[in-house]
């Protein structure tokens, strides 16, 4: 169902994400997404109290629908977790496609991060303030890597850094 699509993009900025932490794959979209082929997912940086993170990331949903991609990324360590869901405007990746949060002529993107001590406890749960996503060859002709930095104003009003990959293959 087309507007359940548009109702879930219309709240997703105005609620917070982590603590929503619904199945994407369980939602009914009236068949009108796919499921996407992501691996080799890496995430570093700062969330929150959960600092100098630098690991390999499960991917723990990829999907395309009805223009946006959507994938969330999940990391885990000793008293620590970490969850990037990065969100683009495009029903297509080529290479050399550059998307900027501040960059108004370009679509959407955002990324949503959260940390705390464990998985789905989460204790820091912001919207990047800003997200460019680089989009190059991928190790293999039919992938493509997937670059991203985002910088998060933390609730004490100072600026972290926090960034990722992941190779897709093309859709």
């Amino acid at each position: 169902m087309r507007i359940h699509a548009l109702l879930l993009a219309l709240a997703l900025p105005v609620l917070p994400g982590c603590v929503l932490d619904f199945d994407f794959d369980e939602w009914d979209t009236a068949g009108s997404g796919e499921s996407l082929v992501v691996d080799d997912a890496y995430v570093e940086g700062d969330l929150g109290d959960v600092q100098g993170v630098s690991s390999e990331a499960r991917v723990a949903s990829a999907h395309e629908s009805y223009g946006y991609v959507n994938i969330e990324l999940r990391a885990e360590g000793r008293n620590w977790a970490v969850m990037h869901m990065l969100d683009l405007e495009t029903d297509e990746l080529q290479v050399g496609d550059r998307y900027d949060s501040q960059d108004p002529s370009t679509p959407y993107v955002g990324l949503l991060g959260c940390s705390g001590p464990e998985d789905n406890q989460w204790e820091f749960d912001r919207s990047a303030d800003r997200v460019v996503v680089e989009i190059e060859e991928g190790s293999t002709p039919d992938k493509l890597r997937v670059q991203y930095r985002a910088e998060y104003s933390t609730y004490d009003g100072e600026t972290q850094y926090a960034s990722g990959s992941l190779e897709i293959e093309r859709f």
